[in-house]
Order: structure tokens, then sequence, then C-alpha cells
């Protein structure tokens, strides 16, 4: 699978990646596409609306053939599930904002939920683009 970063509010998909026992939240130039292997999904609530965050190892990691779904990333990287919510759960509170929630009950969703996630999310973004729907005060810059 190709990913896709696009830094901003507006974004429809970021993917967080596994490394070496390190999550790390890869920050590229707009367009650099990275082949990832989808693990996991979070349903992260932000101020009220829905982020996903898709956790994914990258195919040149040399644990990627470690782990195919989420319970391997609970297998092979202890504590980077929880890491990576915590880390989203709190990350603006320092700039006086509430801690984010989650959804699903705290759980990361499995491989297949994750790609389900993926497919509509890359659904939406290609009806908004073709301006089949309208974007609303999403930018489609």
């Amino acid at each position: 699978m190709d990913c896709f970063h696009k830094h901003g509010k507006t974004h429809l998909l970021q993917t967080l990646k596994l490394k070496e026992h390190l999550v790390i939240m890869t920050l590229r130039k707009i367009g650099y596409i990275l082949k990832v292997k989808p693990l996991a999904a979070l349903a992260m609530i932000d101020e009220g609306e829905l982020d996903w965050k898709i956790v994914a190892i990258s195919l040149d990691d040399p644990g990627a053939s470690l782990v195919n779904d989420v319970d391997d990333v609970e297998k092979h990287f202890p504590g980077a599930l929880t890491a990576i919510r915590d880390w989203f759960r709190d990350y603006k509170i320092p700039d006086g904002k509430p801690a984010n929630k989650f959804g699903l009950g705290n759980k990361a969703a499995n491989k297949d939920y994750a790609l389900k996630v993926i497919t509509e999310t890359n659904e939406s973004w290609a009806k908004l683009v073709k301006r089949s729907i309208p974007a609303g005060e999403l930018s489609l810059v």
C-alpha cells in the first residue's frame, strides 16, 4: 500500500509507522509516497470530530515481516499502541485544549478495519476532488 502525507488541518488520513521498536510519525514533503503495511486503526475524537489514525510499518523496515495485524503489534512492539494513543490523547493539552478521546472502546481496530477506513477515506477524497459532493469547509487546494 502506498500512503501519502498531507500536512495541515485539512488532512484526510494520517499514517503512523512503527520502526524498529520506535513509534514515529514521519513528516515528509507533500506528495511523498511511502510504501507501508497497515496494521491497525485508532478512532481519535478531536474537538468532537472523528480523526482516524492508521498505524502502519514501512515495507523497508526490518521488522515488517514480523507484523501483519494489531495483535502482532502488541507482541513485537509491546506498549507501542498505548504510547501512540496516549500521545494523541495528550498532545494538545500544553496549548490549553482538552485531552482528545478515542472511540472503539479506546482500543485499536484490526488490520481489516483499518483497510476499510482507508478505502472509505480514499473514496470520500475522490468524491471531493471530482466535486461530486460539497466540500463544506474542507479546502480542495
